[in-house]
């Protein structure tokens, strides 16, 4: 008996020791229309277990968190990435997210109504990010460079406080901030969809955890949650709106204005798509003088996730 029980004991002490619990993958986001599918996802509870998105105010933050390891994922555009890549070199990108389609704008005052307006204007922006990136794109259509205006460096997050103290004139922004800024009385004075393909927004994943099972499950669960979007529209829009703290109807216009991207197109995009994307967004940066080199794709991408999602 006392044998049987021992036998038993060892047992149990060993299968204990095989089944250690995952290690925790935090997802660190900011608040943007283009991740609907990541909030429909954790809302639904599709989501592994051991994965958790956590709330960022700015893109700047997340890029520090992912360099002092306080997330072991994170959300950045294309040129984010490639501005930040030698900061975080235990980093890759491994999906496309979604293709801005003038949901980043450049939102300006009711008087300001040509690009050409925006002459000695007093802009916000936030520096080394997506929003650099459309200000100076916009600059550039109109003819202007920024020491044609008044740069108001500041977090995304503060925009809208700097336009109701009347401190700001125009910002560069995105959604769900535009719509705000809408609401408050400014206007879209140029959008993403007039760089078309430009603003891509990537999943960036530290490199230890790529061949993480819960990866493939999480991305298994975004698919799932983009089916959802085009299935079942109404409630989608009521899921993202919660998270966004937008109306369904902002919510279903912001849709309109990104291109999400499922496991399909992310098969397309590094098919036929990624090397002319890529040139073209590191170029404009090397142009800018803010890239010193531009990388090699390998460098800042692993495609095994995408190789390896099933098309719903």
């Amino acid at each position: 008996m006392r044998k049987t029980f021992f036998i038993i004991c060892i047992f149990l002490f060993f299968n204990g020791c095989s089944h250690k619990p995952q290690q925790s993958i935090r997802i660190g986001l900011v608040d943007w229309i283009g991740y609907a599918p990541l909030y429909i996802a954790d809302a639904k509870g599709w989501l592994p277990k051991n994965i958790e998105i956590e709330d960022y105010p700015a893109n700047y933050d997340v890029i520090e968190a992912m360099q002092i390891g306080t997330i072991e994922m994170g959300a950045l555009t294309l040129d984010e990435m490639l501005l930040h890549y030698q900061k975080l070199p235990d980093y890759k990108a491994v999906w496309f997210i979604d293709y801005s389609n003038g949901a980043d704008s450049l939102m300006s005052a009711p008087s300001i109504k040509t690009l050409s307006d925006l002459k000695n204007k007093r802009v916000a922006f936030e520096p080394k990010s997506v929003q650099a990136y459309l200000l100076d794109r916009t600059l550039q259509k109109g003819g202007l460079a920024r020491e044609d205006i008044h740069l108001k460096p500041m977090k995304s997050d503060s925009t809208v406080t700097a336009w109701k103290k009347k401190e700001i004139d125009a910002a560069a922004t995105f959604e769900p901030t535009k719509s705000e800024l809408i609401r408050l009385g400014m206007h879209t004075l140029f959008d993403s969809s007039q760089i078309p393909y430009e603003i891509i927004d990537l999943l960036i994943v530290k490199k230890a955890f790529i061949g993480d099972p819960s990866l493939q499950k999480l991305i298994n669960a975004y698919n799932k949650a983009l089916s959802m979007i085009q299935k079942e529209p109404e409630q989608s829009f009521a899921i993202i709106g919660k998270y966004l703290h937008m109306s369904s109807k902002e919510v279903k216009k912001a849709l309109q204005e990104v291109q999400l991207l499922g496991c399909k197109e992310n098969k397309t995009i590094i098919k036929e798509k990624l090397s002319h994307n890529f040139s073209q967004v590191a170029t404009i940066l090397k142009k800018r003088g803010v890239l010193a080199t531009i990388p090699h794709i390998e460098e800042i991408f692993s495609f095994e996730l995408i190789k390896n999602c099933k098309v719903f």
